[in-house]
């Protein structure tokens, strides 16, 4: 055997080489070539997706979180919960980040099917007008370097960066760097590029939406149409002495709506707040006009460093608590203060909980003393809370709320006498014929309706955009008679203190000279929305055709 080995030594060699060198190769081509890990988690398309390319791309979201990307919060809202919902099925519920990674996949697969490219002068055009590169509204090419932190021998430690928070405030965060994140200018440009793909696609799939002028037109006209009307309104003030108030009423009253007349569920809690004393407030817009750049990040990175610490040390209490300690010893050991609260309802809680609204909703969900300690943030500062005692609501005695009872049933009744009254008068209204020349006084009278004071003329007008999220009364009912025509009868229209009738006299329109600018902002508003309903079709349309789902 070793003879038949020596003889043929050169030929055994390089037959086992050619073995090993085809099973590298065939490994190397089942692996991932840039990470080594060769699993594929889901396919999209006809493409599988491995572990180091899924992994890559969901590394890079938070880079267009920070920059505020063009049409991320369409990505963030719509694109990727609808993606991710394809792969939903009994046995597993698909996290966000499978819908936001197959989400940006299925926009590269497309632009390339559509003939779609982005460019580096593009890119380039992005950065340059990102507000996190800018200082004082110009590009700032070293917020960029210290960004983007490129140079391995002179670390950067980074750029503060403000953020929009959940209800449109501006906060900062940071400071930060690409590096931090393991991430590279490589993957900032391919980040800009999904993003500047995806604006293209939705521009070249909506981009035939024809949306007609005349509307545009028309929708200013109505914006700003002042309504004339009449108006008769019957008031629930002037029916409350034909409500019954006896003991008997009263009493059947209180047995209907015994839900109303219950005491206030008491707790009593104990917490440590984990709060530092000297940390500087956020300055307010008007002082940060006049304070210096650094100054600003001085504070932010106080609070940042403060959240840092009394976060920590608020989980370690609650490990504590969770390991079976009593939240007496845990704050000896600590050596932080317990505060004990008196019970109290949730609608009245003690002076040091008053301004902390999170706390107070995390303590109204406490309702056994079983319930395990619970940690929140509040702002910069951190509560350990547990429940020492509950009580729960019980109904009152009828004597004790009596006046309350009183005061509901006068309320009830008279909104239902009130109600009744209008409606009545509508139906005698409904028979009139009515033209231009009978007022509304006029068929009150013919019609001998009892009740209501009318008002004539009244002149309804647009209400400022800077109050429509307040609406008054008057815009209120302005909005309610703007379908109707000319001597159109409004329905009966619930108003402060009782109950309307409204007849449209005329209409007036009040032109501005920026008319075709506010007309252009609508067409250009309502195309913007027409081409976003079509993209979200075809969106739906591909996705379904690509089917995503788990393994190869």
């Amino acid at each position: 055997m070793l003879t038949f080995i020596r003889n043929y030594q050169k030929g055994f060699l390089v037959v086992v080489t050619i073995i090993i060198c085809a099973a590298f190769g065939w490994f190397l081509m089942r692996s991932d070539t840039t990470t080594g890990r060769s699993t594929t988690i889901f396919t999209i398309g006809k493409q599988g997706v491995r572990e180091g390319a899924f992994n890559t791309v969901r590394g890079q979201r938070w880079i267009a979180e920070t920059l505020s990307l063009p049409n991320y919060s369409t990505m963030l809202r719509e694109l990727a919960p609808s993606t991710a919902a394809v792969f939903v099925t009994d046995e597993k519920n698909v996290d966000f980040d499978y819908g936001y990674v197959s989400a940006i996949i299925l926009i590269r697969q497309e632009a390339e099917r559509l003939g779609i490219a982005i460019s580096e002068e593009e890119i380039g055009k992005v950065i340059e007008n990102s507000p996190a590169f800018m200082t004082n509204g110009q590009f700032d090419k070293s917020r960029f370097t210290a960004f983007a932190n490129a140079d391995a021998s002179n670390p950067s430690e980074g750029i503060m960066i403000t953020v929009r928070g959940q209800y449109g405030q501006p906060q900062q965060i940071g400071p930060v760097t690409l590096s931090q994140r393991g991430n590279s200018v490589k993957d900032l440009k391919e980040v800009i590029s999904d993003y500047l793909l995806l604006d293209k696609i939705i521009q070249t799939v909506g981009g035939g939406v024809q949306f007609p002028h005349w509307f545009a037109e028309q929708n200013y006209d109505v914006t700003n149409q002042i309504v004339i009307a009449d108006t008769i309104t019957f008031k629930t003030e002037e029916m409350k002495d034909k409500v019954d108030v006896s003991d008997e009423k009263l009493t059947a009253f209180f047995e209907e709506n015994r839900d109303r007349y219950m005491t206030d569920a008491l707790r009593s809690v104990q917490y440590v707040h984990f709060v530092d004393e000297n940390l500087p407030n956020l300055p307010s817009p008007q002082e940060r006009a006049t304070m210096e750049p650094a100054e600003i990040e001085a504070i932010t990175e106080a609070r940042r460093k403060s959240r840092n610490t009394l976060g920590p040390a608020a989980d370690e209490m609650l490990d504590l608590l969770r390991s079976g300690t009593s939240i007496e010893e845990a704050a000896n050991k600590l050596t932080v203060d317990l505060v004990t609260t008196p019970p109290f309802s949730i609608s009245d809680p003690p002076e040091a909980l008053a301004a902390s609204y999170r706390s107070q909703e995390l303590i109204s969900r406490m309702n056994s003393e079983n319930d395990p300690a619970e940690v929140i943030a509040d702002g910069d500062s951190f509560y350990v809370i547990k429940l020492k005692s509950f009580t729960p609501s019980e109904p009152k005695e009828f004597d004790a709320v009596k006046e309350d009872v009183r005061n509901d049933l006068i309320t009830a009744q008279t909104n239902e006498l009130t109600r009744e009254a209008a409606n009545k008068a509508l139906e005698k209204l409904s028979t009139a014929t009515i033209t231009e020349e009978n007022s509304l006084e006029s068929l009150k009278k013919s019609l001998e309706i009892e009740n209501g004071t009318v008002e004539t003329e009244r002149r309804l007008a647009p209400s400022d955009t800077r109050m429509q999220s307040m609406p008054t009364p008057e815009q209120t009912l302005r909005q309610a008679l703007l379908p109707l025509p000319n001597q159109g009868l409004s329905e009966v229209l619930k108003t402060d203190g009782g109950f309307t009738i409204a007849l449209v006299r005329d209409r007036q329109v009040e032109r501005s000279e920026d008319k075709a600018s506010q007309v252009e902002v609508t067409d250009s508003n309502v195309s913007s929305y027409l081409q976003n309903v079509v993209f979200g079709l075809w969106w739906a349309d591909r996705v379904s055709a690509a089917n995503p789902h788990f393994g190869g």
